[in-house]
């Protein structure tokens, strides 16, 4: 089911949404510490949602991926950790 996310441009687009949405708490947490992946976060967290994968599976298939698949998924992931810190006043200048 992670591996099937990932491959959808929309899936990983929605379910990345969802944690900045819906993981209120926990974002706040893990987006504001400076030693937190914060991307990998993002993505595990997506994983989680849309089929409650847990982390330590989503490492285990994010190896399994595509390197153009690991790089989009990147990418979006660090689009929406602007969305979230803009939405946050967190952003740095």
């Amino acid at each position: 089911k992670g591996i099937e996310m990932f491959n959808s441009e929309s899936l990983t687009i929605d379910n990345m949404l969802k944690v900045i949405n819906e993981w209120k708490y926990s974002c706040e947490h893990n987006l504001t510490n400076e030693s937190m992946n914060k991307i990998a976060y993002i993505g595990q967290g997506a994983c989680c949602l849309y089929s409650k994968i847990p982390s330590k599976v989503t490492m285990e298939i994010w190896n399994k991926l595509e390197k153009d698949i690991q790089d989009r998924s990147n990418s979006i992931a660090s689009e929406i950790l602007l969305i979230w810190k803009e939405k946050h006043g967190k952003c740095q200048k």
